[in-house]
């Protein structure tokens, strides 16, 4: 990741600024945000973690209870093993805490030659829209809340970490 990342991070707060954040698998964007934390005077308040979601765990960031809300945003579609990652934090979470995911959806509402082209484009930066996730969500009964936005371009789901995403 860190070869992906190592000229990118210069300009990923600018163009994701409110959606990418917490714990990464990459130190050099774990480097520009632990920059960007002290500038803002929060270094007291946030801790950074380089690891791999996959691994995800109180323990990882010091902690002996378990989260209560845990968040995916625009990684799961950069995540190798996104199941192991999701099965991760379920077990990371509190009764009656909560998942959140935002990310790509399947992308099939955005007509063939859109959905070649976002692909492609997407590709060259190693991510690839999950769209077993999104139509797990839509078909098993998961619970949670989906939202999808226009052309099927990007999905917003809330769950529990009462029920399995996967079945084994």
């Amino acid at each position: 990741m860190d070869d992906v990342y190592r000229y990118q991070r210069f300009i990923y707060d600018f163009t994701r600024k409110y959606y990418l954040f917490g714990l990464d698998a990459s130190a050099e964007m774990l480097l520009t945000a632990q920059k960007a934390i002290a500038r803002a005077g929060l270094s007291e308040r946030i801790k950074l973690v380089q690891a791999y979601a996959e691994d995800l765990s109180p323990t990882l960031f010091g902690e002996t209870e378990p989260f209560d809300e845990i968040v995916f945003s625009y990684s799961l579609s950069m995540i190798p093993d996104w199941k192991q990652a999701l099965k991760s934090a379920q077990k990371a979470l509190s009764p009656g805490g909560k998942i959140w995911v935002v990310d790509f959806g399947d992308l099939k509402g955005l007509g063939p030659l859109a959905e070649g082209a976002l692909r492609s484009w997407l590709g060259l930066f190693h991510v690839a829209p999950r769209d077993e996730l999104l139509q797990t969500i839509e078909q098993q009964s998961v619970g949670g809340d989906l939202h999808l936005l226009a052309g099927r371009y990007a999905f917003i789901w809330t769950g529990g970490g009462d029920r399995p995403l996967f079945r084994s």
